[in-house]
């Protein structure tokens, strides 16, 4: 096995919040694993919504994992704000110290599909899993940009199975209507 030298922590490439309803919020990050052959099973996180001052408001952490060479969107919802507005939002990811070196690839499926629908906030996206195994416990992400590539919006879904060498859909939604399509999901 290789040795665990020189390898770097995850890049956050972006970080935003998302008002949901009642002073209730959705967070969300893409971050990179930079490291091509190396995982970590468990990343820790912690998601901080700060005030116009510079005081924080709500925070909320998890654990998630990285595979070799992804981008990964880390997401929460539901951070209650009480009547406080958030004006930022930061992503703390503790330093990573538990890679494993990776010889497979994990299997991945392929977006093959994305149709939003502006009246319902809907979007459908179809998957299509080319491998020859099953892909289980799926936990999946969509994120909504304007013109400018800034995210206004993110769903998740989840879903259980897709089958080997098969299509499925998967639906995401938002509580609030929007006035024009996504420039970008």
């Amino acid at each position: 096995l290789p040795c665990a030298i020189d390898l770097k922590q995850p890049l956050h490439l972006w970080v935003n919040f998302f008002p949901v309803i009642d002073n209730a919020y959705d967070v969300a990050a893409l971050v990179e694993n930079l490291n091509y052959n190396w995982s970590s099973s468990k990343i820790f996180y912690n998601f901080k919504l700060y005030d116009q001052n510079g005081i924080l408001i709500t925070e909320r952490g998890g654990e998630t994992f990285l595979n070799p060479a992804e981008k990964a969107l880390i997401f929460e919802s539901g951070l209650k704000t009480g009547k406080r507005e958030p004006a930022q939002v930061v992503l703390e990811i503790q330093p990573v110290n538990n890679w494993r070196y990776a010889e497979k690839i994990s299997p991945y499926f392929i977006v093959t599909k994305k149709q939003f629908d502006v009246s319902s906030s809907l979007l459908e996206v179809e998957l299509r899993n080319d491998t020859s195994v099953d892909i289980e416990d799926i936990r999946l992400f969509a994120v909504l940009f304007n013109e400018e590539g800034v995210a206004f919006a993110a769903s998740a879904t989840t879903i259980d199975i897709i089958k080997a060498a098969s299509k499925m859909e998967a639906g995401f939604t938002w509580r609030e209507e929007f006035i024009k399509e996504p420039s970008k999901i």
